[in-house]
């Protein structure tokens, strides 16, 4: 499908250019014009560069204007048609057309997001399923924002709180490289025309600078290739069930991936109950959010003892391992009394939000400072081992 760029000026006589998508030309005015543009020129160019690339917020966007336009009373063909001329990213321009395409055909709307799952995910899929069957498509959309949008903020508070240790370590290897790379070898022949003996630390020091000065670049594409390699490995060894077992028994990182786990599974299962499913399938459809192995064995062992004819609190208590915290099954308890089982669910939910910001603030206040602790001595080794020698020679002269 077609790509332009264009070039136009908006209602305050500014001019404006960009790239968008559209079936040709002839439609590319009418389209900028729904976004108050008037088209002045613009010209077909390759589509490679645009196509998959795509973030959290476009697709809560599209989803969250989609839900406003359903609202109002559009039908659901011509409101896809509408959002297509609203949006200004051009890959989600065209994810929409094709998916009023497929309603155009007859397919219902979560069928097509079907064909895009590099694009959607199966708790959106399902989702938007469940809002067709309640048959308010317009109020599900809506609850699926609010779900991702939530999501979105707490992945952003995870960001923040982790960012100072990571930007502490990348600084330290600035630093580190610099000094090897550009101090040191001075140093080096220094000692060289002095041809005074070194310790140990000193010439590790030095032979640490020639590599890196004379293998810059292998090292640095090794450093990458040893990382990725690492990355793969360690992700296929917690996939497995020994792994998933190790990663929930270390130290805060366990709890944090339980909490994370409860937090989003009863997340989802407030959003989905409220939005008509029965809990034994917005459990299942919570399923694609486990990704530990152990975590959803327990899920699968819940959801078996529901279909078996237990109570959900039953279900927990006797197959919910590390779901089964007392505070879940009091609130549960207290859910299946009332009735309100879905704003019970978003309780849990905020309850173990606060509880991963507690473990997250207590890694951070760990982290951070045996991070400096650390930087610093190597810091201090580094130059403890350059002067020293300097030293010595001079106390010789």
């Amino acid at each position: 499908m077609p790509y332009y760029k264009w070039c136009g000026v908006d209602m305050n006589a500014q001019i404006l250019s960009g790239v968008s998508f559209a079936r040709s030309y002839n439609e590319l005015g009418p389209m900028l014009f729904g976004r108050d543009i008037s088209l002045i020129s613009g010209k077909q160019i390759s589509a490679w560069r645009y196509r998959k690339t795509y973030s959290l917020t476009s697709i809560i966007t599209m989803f969250r204007q989609l839900a406003s336009l359903v609202q109002s009373g559009l039908q659901l063909p011509y409101a896809l048609r509408t959002l297509v001329k609203r949006l200004s990213r051009s890959h989600l321009q065209e994810v929409v057309y094709a998916i009023s395409a497929d309603i155009d055909e007859g397919f219902s709307l979560s069928q097509s997001l079907e064909q895009y799952t590099w694009f959607f995910s199966p708790i959106m899929i399902n989702m938007v399923r469940v809002a067709e069957q309640t048959g308010n498509i317009g109020v599900g959309l809506d609850a699926l924002s609010n779900y991702l949008e939530s999501m979105q903020h707490f992945r952003r508070r995870m960001i923040n709180v982790l960012l100072l240790p990571a930007i502490t370590l990348c600084f330290f290897l600035f630093i580190a490289g610099c000094l090897l790379f550009f101090v040191v070898p001075y140093f080096q022949d220094i000692f060289a025309q002095f041809g005074q003996p070194v310790s140990v630390s000193t010439r590790f020091l030095l032979t640490a600078s020639s590599l890196l000065k004379g293998y810059h670049m292998l090292i640095i594409v090794s450093i990458v290739i040893i990382a990725l390699l690492a990355q793969k490995i360690t992700k296929k060894f917690f996939s497995t069930d020994y792994g998933a077992y190790v990663l929930l028994h270390m130290p805060f990182v366990g709890l944090l991936v339980r909490d994370s786990a409860i937090m989003h599974t009863f997340h989802a299962v407030g959003v989905l109950v409220s939005s008509g499913m029965p809990l034994i399938i917005a459990l299942r459809v919570t399923l694609c959010l486990l990704e530990n192995q152990k975590l959803q064995s327990n899920m699968v062992a819940v959801i078996q003892a529901i279909d078996a004819g237990y109570t959900f609190h039953d279900a927990l208590v006797g197959h919910g391992g590390y779901f089964a915290q007392e505070d879940v099954l009091a609130l549960v308890s207290i859910a299946e009394e009332s009735g309100e089982l879905s704003e019970t669910s978003r309780a849990i939910a905020r309850l173990y939000e606060e509880n991963v910001n507690r473990i997250l603030q207590k890694i951070t206040l760990l982290v951070q400072p045996i991070l400096v602790i650390l930087l610093g001595a190597l810091i201090t080794g580094m130059i403890i081992a350059i002067y020293v020698p300097l030293f010595t020679m001079a106390h010789h002269l």
